[in-house]
């Protein structure tokens, strides 16, 4: 039981696996750093007073604020020429009593700025603790055994601001649309964790208007509930190891299911709670997008240059696999078959090729003039081959001579099929 207390504990202190098991890991105070562009949430009403703040560095560097009474948003805007028109809130987590304001805010902030987003980061208002580290250490956790299993229910939300903060935060952007080149139209929120439940409470409880466009919610408690037939989109990811917010069968995405509305699941097989933008190593941080890194999942090895998922068990990726059409692309196509350059692309789509009831391939006629590469199935493997009419009588006389169906199409344009 001690263990359980102090991983859920270790989890609300920003969530690092060697997290202490005697007690929250040590916080080294620091100043409170400047925020350059800050926005006061609500103009020259906002409440509050930054000197309350507690700010403090976690064992990694990671830095965490508490006690924060004034709300802020700060802009991180994409680079002249990047935006993309859409806007991003970024509520980092903290368990309502800190923020992770780095890790989980303006980390993700620059990542997604990068990506052509305007995002914004929100720093919420949290339920205040004691000043002193060691005291406000005893307080949280006493605060969260209370939570344990009913964390959306839980007197920590209840208390929190941090929704109503979401909630005018959305309201400002749009406002300020024309000001920073936005789409009010394309307003969404990403939250972390406590963020992710101050998200979901947005998306749920405020009036359709109010409403974010668009909705990540990062590890936060995959517990079910009644979601509108008007929700916006989910983006639902964490980890299958989450020891603060176990996956309960993903509740909360079958409940946008049976309101018919859009919703996604990324579930990694590790990364525990906290993970931020991703684990180094691991699933969770995108690592498919750079180039050079080599993912292993369930059904092999990925390969990022070919998009594809190769097993280095022979059978053992796709025993059951079947589909009754398989529409192939082709390097070439000569006497004989279908060509490919890359080898482990061979390899994969020869196992497609095994298991599908019907071979279509698409290839431009350019692909019939030097065949050459490594065969990936005989002409007479295919069923349909789709091209133009560049194709020449002696090519089409050969692929009909074998039974392959040919269809030949009208092109405009110089692309290529």
């Amino acid at each position: 039981m001690k263990q359980a207390i102090m991983s859920v504990l270790a989890a609300f202190m920003l969530i690092q696996p060697v997290a202490a098991q005697n007690g929250p890991p040590p916080v080294t105070a620091v100043a409170a750093p400047t925020e350059a562009g800050a926005i006061p949430l609500y103009g020259k009403d906002t409440p509050g007073n930054a000197a309350t703040e507690n700010w403090g560095r976690m064992p990694g560097g990671i830095l965490m604020v508490r006690n924060v009474s004034r709300p802020t948003l700060t802009p991180v805007l994409p680079a002249k020429g990047k935006a993309n028109g859409a806007a991003v809130i970024v509520a980092p987590g903290g368990a309502f009593m800190g923020l992770a304001i780095d890790h989980e805010g303006w980390q993700v902030a620059r990542a997604l700025a990068k990506r052509g987003y305007a995002a914004f980061v929100l720093k919420y208002r949290l339920v205040q603790t004691p000043a002193d580290g060691r005291e406000a250490g005893a307080f949280m956790g006493q605060m969260l055994m209370k939570e344990i299993g009913r964390p959306m229910e839980g007197d920590l939300l209840k208390q929190s601001h941090a929704p109503a903060d979401a909630r005018a935060a959305i309201a400002w952007v749009r406002a300020h649309s024309a000001r920073w080149k936005i789409d009010a139209a394309r307003v969404g929120i990403i939250g972390f964790s406590a963020g992710a439940m101050t998200a979901r409470r947005v998306a749920l409880d405020a009036p359709a208007a109010e409403r974010p466009d668009f909705v990540g919610y990062i590890y936060g408690p995959q517990d079910g509930e009644a979601v509108p037939a008007d929700a916006p989109p989910l983006f639902n990811a964490i980890a299958m190891d989450d020891d603060l917010f176990p996956t309960k069968g993903f509740a909360i995405a079958e409940s946008w299911k049976a309101a018919e509305r859009a919703v996604e699941v990324h579930a990694y097989q590790k990364g525990g709670h906290g993970f931020g933008l991703g684990s180094p190593n691991l699933s969770n941080g995108l690592l498919i997008n750079q180039a050079g890194t080599r993912i292993l999942v369930p059904s092999g090895a990925v390969f990022p240059e070919q998009s594809i998922i190769l097993s280095v068990f022979g059978e053992d990726g796709m025993p059951r696999f079947h589909a009754p059409k398989l529409f192939m692309g082709a390097a070439s196509i000569g006497p004989q078959g279908l060509m490919q350059a890359d080898p482990v692309l061979v390899a994969a789509e020869r196992r497609l090729v095994d298991r599908a009831q019907e071979i279509v391939v698409l290839a431009d006629s350019t692909k019939f003039q030097a065949p050459s590469g490594n065969v990936v199935c005989g002409l007479e493997e295919i069923d349909i081959i789709i091209t133009d009419h560049g194709i020449s009588k002696q090519t089409r006389a050969l692929i009909e001579s074998v039974g392959v169906r040919l269809i030949c199409v009208d092109h405009t344009s110089p692309s290529r099929i």
